[in-house]
């Protein structure tokens, strides 16, 4: 049993123990910063919880577990919004390099986990957004198809057809008109759940559960408080602190920690075959894709917080050093990365490693600031670089 995830030792530990001895809670929080495999775990618990065999091995080829591995189990329901335009084309790539099973899979992987965000139980059929891509989807999984029914990656795989269908994954991610939950969605999971498939167990992971409105989360409140007997809810968020208490003291947590450069240099070399140089991080890996320096970024932040506590500083030139780090079009999400970068700042401020000047009570603040600018952008399209410079002056007045 999870064989195939790397780190997180304590939370596997635990997570094999309680399934082994059938204590495994219905509802459980997966929590800790990006990149830490929450995912990865909470996809694999939901294997081992439908495996026919019940023996959960990695090797097991009962048909719960072949479905499971290409994210086909219809025991399975994914919710919550991410963006896989970096990870699909980074595992194409792999794929296409490495003409190998394991390739095969993490490409398939990598594009299932965006189309199960839009399950037909999910959606009306009537939804304006679907119709537009459902020609997308039906191409993408006729290719899907094609390689999963083979033994092995015949050489030769066409470049041409995996760059449709990462233009494809694209076009399907670009249709989630909102980054957070809608009621909607709990609406049908909760109506989902309810519905009996003789016994079998059903798993509804929630990824960025923390995305969730008041709406959907008294909605979800219903059947965390009384749950179906075949029922398995897994929660991810690296904001555990913006999930209601409410829901909170539903959930049994499961801590997951920030990957050791030693795991995150295994990863890269084992699952995305590169060698990782002076890589410190997977979201450093997956950085590099969106033609930005992590090491640029990260001084850029450092930069940020030095140019807010200086008492003569009150010029901004930082917008323009940001610009300078993605190619044309892309700020959007230099905004995001920029965001997180600050946070983990705002982390090492916590642990008396950066800037001892700072106190906790501006560290709470200011990760409020950051949260509420974050969510305004995302909500109403504002100009990035405007948002970057309001925050500043924000945090700035605070001192």
């Amino acid at each position: 049993m999870f064989d195939n995830i790397i780190g997180q030792k304590n939370t596997i530990r635990t997570l094999k123990t309680e399934i082994r001895d059938s204590t495994l809670p219905r509802a459980m929080l997966f929590c800790g910063p990006p990149f830490a495999g929450k995912l990865s775990t909470a996809l694999e618990t939901a294997r081992i919880l439908t495996c026919d065999r019940k023996s959960a091995d990695w090797t097991c080829d009962c048909q719960s577990c072949l479905r499971n591995r290409i994210l086909l189990h219809p025991n399975l329901l994914l919710l919550g919004y991410r963006d896989f335009s970096v990870e699909v084309a980074a595992s194409a790539q792999v794929y296409q390099k490495t003409e190998s099973i394991s390739g095969k899979y993490l490409f398939i992987r990598s594009v299932r986990k965006l189309l199960k965000r839009f399950d037909p139980v999910l959606y009306n059929d009537d939804n304006t957004n679907l119709k537009k891509v459902r020609s997308s989807f039906q191409e993408i999984e006729e290719f899907l198809d094609a390689i999963t029914v083979k033994t092995d990656v015949s050489p030769g795989i066409s470049g041409k057809s995996l760059n449709k269908i990462i233009t494809l994954c694209q076009k399907i991610s670009g249709t989630a008109k909102t980054k957070n939950i809608p009621i909607d969605h709990i609406r049908k999971a909760v109506y989902w759940a309810h519905i009996s498939t003789s016994g079998t167990n059903k798993i509804i992971i929630i990824e960025n559960a923390d995305r969730m409105l008041d709406s959907s989360r008294n909605s979800l409140l219903k059947i965390l408080e009384e749950p179906p007997g075949n029922i398995y809810i897994i929660l991810l968020t690296s904001r555990k602190g913006a999930i209601i208490k409410t829901i909170l003291s539903r959930l049994r947590p499961y801590h997951f920690t920030a990957r050791t450069k030693e795991e995150t240099h295994e990863i890269l070399r084992k699952i995305f075959k590169e060698e990782p140089g002076e890589l410190l991080s997977l979201r450093d890996y997956f950085l590099s894709w969106e033609k930005c320096n992590p090491t640029a970024l990260r001084h850029l932040a450092r930069k940020y917080i030095e140019h807010i506590l200086a008492d003569d500083s009150d010029e901004l030139d930082i917008k323009e050093e940001m610009a300078e780090l993605f190619e044309s079009g892309a700020v959007k999400t230099a905004l995001v990365s920029f965001a997180e970068e600050l946070t983990c700042i705002f982390q090492q401020v916590l642990h008396k490693a950066s800037f001892e000047q700072v106190g906790f009570n501006h560290v709470e603040k200011w990760a409020h600031m950051l949260t509420t600018a974050i969510q305004e952008y995302e909500l109403y399209n504002l100009n990035p670089t405007n948002v970057i410079e309001s925050l500043y002056y924000k945090m700035k007045a605070l001192l």
